[in-house]
């Protein structure tokens, strides 16, 4: 028997309801932010497709990548120990968030409630239908924030960590 987990297409549709947020374009994988060249690139470049602009931005912005992933045996992720064909696999997430620092427009309270939309947003996500009908339950982690120099520029930083739940049945 063999497990297929859907693991492209939970985060097709975490990449949709996440940058539907509002909140910061949000760009699959990690994007190294102590060399933050390419990150601030991708950001420009996205930025400027979707506001039709150029020149100056905030740097604002979110990387969703996959952390680890448990294996749950038997049962679902929330009743283990059942002896069915059912397997729960638990993606573990990390959305990792940058937001430019600036003292004189309050970038802090901007930030917050950056980060607040998002945390939101996975809470109101408690199950996320995809396109067949397949549900994936969603448990809202926890947010750390801090200011960070990154590269040369000061940025607000979050981190956050959620897991997403799928069940599926062994063929």
């Amino acid at each position: 028997m063999t497990v297929v987990s859907r693991r492209k297409e939970i985060e097709d549709r975490l990449l949709t309801v996440l940058n539907g947020a509002g909140a910061g374009l949000v760009l699959r994988g990690q994007h190294r932010l102590d060399d933050p060249e390419d990150f601030y690139r991708a950001l420009a470049e996205n930025q400027n497709k979707n506001s039709g602009e150029r020149g100056e931005f905030i740097i604002k912005g979110w990387q969703l990548y996959r952390i680890s992933r448990e294996d749950v045996r038997g049962g679902t992720a929330g009743a283990p120990g059942v002896a069915t064909n059912h397997v729960g696999i638990n993606h573990i997430y990390k959305l990792d968030g940058i937001y430019g620092f600036d003292p004189k427009t309050r970038s802090e309270e901007a930030f917050n409630e950056m980060v607040d939309t998002m945390m939101n947003v996975l809470a109101d996500s408690v199950r996320v239908a995809t396109d067949d009908g397949y549900d994936l339950r969603i448990i809202a982690g926890r947010a750390s924030l801090d200011l960070e120099t990154v590269g040369d520029i000061e940025a607000h930083v979050a981190e956050i960590t959620f897991t997403v739940q799928e069940n599926v049945t062994r063929t």
